[in-house]
């Protein structure tokens, strides 16, 4: 073995420390002139001495005074490996690994004095781990786990309390000052990465919204879709006429205060006030990822990132406002992408927002005058031409259930109001270039076509805060009237249960006359 410094120092202790097995973390002393060493079955290691002999276990070694140290015989013939070598006699040097039989355990030598204190270092500590790894004939991951295990153990149990005090404090400044930058930083970070997220789910709506729009392409298989469920609109609408003039009259009267609602809103940057747009090459045309996602930007002169949506509404009487639905007037507070924590930097904003009336050809600018909190509702100002018709008065009382009512307004949007043109109309539309939403409304208006859709049901379920209904309707009849069979708006539409067929929400005439009251400053 290698020469120890300290063998001329008689007044060290010697002992063994054990770091595997039962006896892990167990420390025997060394204070006879011999003792022999035992191994239970269990790999229990086991020093006999002058008080307490033991009585079981198979003899492996004797340990014998060699001066200041000791030396190590293998008896019985046991093999012990020392420092990784097989022998049958050694003198031990402070720090010396001992093993035991082939699968025994693993202990080490170590003389305690002035160099070696009997609290242990972390230099100790870790040269024991260390020590079990080179010497240790064990497979290499169970070495790693049990160095790593008896690291940490005697980390927190075999050093100075005041080191570990001072490393408990050490610890706690760095996380203290970690968690206050990490704060910092995540703060910076999360206003980054939300404004980057906010315009990853507005590019990728975008992109869904594009490939739903109507192109001259689709106009033909519009057409041939939508025709049949026209058909049926119109038996409908002609068995109701021939069920009683009551009805017919009420479609007819009412059609012209019934509005088809075209809107566009985006994204504004808080700070500078610049809209969200498209970026565009050199040539103008769109930037463009692998997956096809547009790329968008504050800066440049590309074209401004625009939703489109359609709605519908109807003029009240006596109020000189059309009355539909808040998630028609507020659309982005229902749309995904434009979800974001007050630290993003985009807020959404209304960019168009018009109306047509039926036999109209202009269209009317809306802007929102009072929205509800409570209730699925809004009251918007048109400007001029204001048309010259008789708005809709609110029933004075609930319905019951089973009432017979008539539902107005423009569900499915333009697709509908494209699908009743005639077809001369369609190939002109296709002929045309640059056709898009708004020149679509404009031309579907400038031929009279602006017109809604009746369709006939009864009340179902009627609540204080809600009515049932199974007239026909989709998505674009929000914020239509429902009428009973003398004309009088009896709710308006807000929703539809799209699992549960003919079956659809509207908001009854009380909570209306409620918020309109309150939006004109009564109580």
């Amino acid at each position: 073995m290698a020469s120890d410094p300290f063998l001329d120092r008689s007044e060290s202790i010697a002992a063994l420390h054990h770091l595997t097995g039962v006896s892990r973390r167990r420390t025997s002393w060394l204070s006879l002139d011999h003792h022999d060493v035992f191994v239970r079955d269990d790999g229990d290691v086991r020093l006999s001495d002058d008080k307490s002999p033991v009585r079981d276990g198979r003899l492996v070694a004797r340990l014998m005074r060699d001066g200041p140290t000791y030396a190590i015989e293998a008896k019985d013939g046991a093999r012990l490996w020392v420092n990784r070598k097989l022998v049958p006699r050694a003198t031990l040097t402070h720090g010396d690994m001992i093993e035991f039989e082939e699968h025994g355990p693993l202990s080490r030598f170590e003389r305690i004095g002035d160099r070696h204190p009997l609290r242990r270092s972390v230099p100790d500590i870790a040269n024991d781990a260390i020590g079990y790894l080179r010497t240790s004939r064990q497979p290499l991951l169970r070495r790693l786990r049990r160095a790593a295990q008896t690291f940490a153990a005697e980390f927190a149990t075999e050093t100075t309390y005041a080191f570990r005090a001072a490393v408990i404090v050490a610890l706690v400044l760095v996380a203290i000052f970690a968690y206050r930058q990490g704060g910092e930083i995540d703060a910076l970070e999360g206003s980054l990465r939300e404004a980057q997220l906010q315009r990853e789910r507005i590019a990728a709506s975008l992109v869904d919204a594009e490939r739903r729009a109507i192109t001259p392409a689709d106009l033909t298989a519009l057409r041939e879709e939508v025709a049949g469920r026209l058909s049926t609109q119109r038996e409908r609408l002609t068995a109701l006429e021939a069920r009683g003039d009551a009805a017919a009259t009420v479609v007819a009267r009412t059609e012209p205060a019934i509005a088809f609602i075209q809107g566009g809103w985006g994204f504004r940057d808080k700070e500078s006030g610049r809209m969200l747009r498209q970026a565009v090459d050199e040539d103008g045309r769109p930037i463009v990822n692998l997956f096809g996602t547009p790329h968008l930007t504050l800066e440049g002169d590309g074209p401004v990132v625009e939703r489109n949506f359609t709605g519908t509404g109807f003029l009240l009487a006596q109020q000189d406002a059309v009355l539909t639905n808040r998630h028609v007037a507020i659309p982005w507070e229902d749309d995904a992408s434009a979800i974001a924590s007050e630290e993003s930097p985009l807020e959404a904003v209304m960019i168009r927002f018009i109306g047509y009336f039926s036999g109209t050809a202009e269209a009317i600018e809306l802007t929102v005058l009072a929205v509800s909190d409570t209730s699925d509702l809004a009251l918007l100002s048109a400007g001029h031409p204001w048309p010259d018709v008789q708005g809709l008065a609110l029933s004075a009382e609930p319905p019951a259930p089973g009432t017979d009512l008539v539902a107005m307004g423009y569900p499915t949007g333009l697709r509908s109001l494209l699908a009743r043109t005639s077809p001369a109309f369609l190939a002109e539309l296709r002929a045309q270039e640059g056709i898009d939403f708004w020149t679509m409304g404009e031309r579907v208006a400038d031929a009279g076509g602006i017109t809604p859709l009746a369709s006939r049901g009864i009340v179902a379920q009627s609540a204080p805060d809600a009515l049932l209904f199974d007239a026909e309707t989709t998505h674009g009849g929000s914020g239509g009237p429902l009428m009973d069979l003398s004309g009088a708006v009896i709710g308006i539409q807000s929703a539809i249960i799209p699992d549960f067929g003919g079956s659809n929400i509207a908001i009854p005439a009380a909570r209306i006359r409620e918020f309109v009251s309150t939006a004109n400053g009564g109580s």
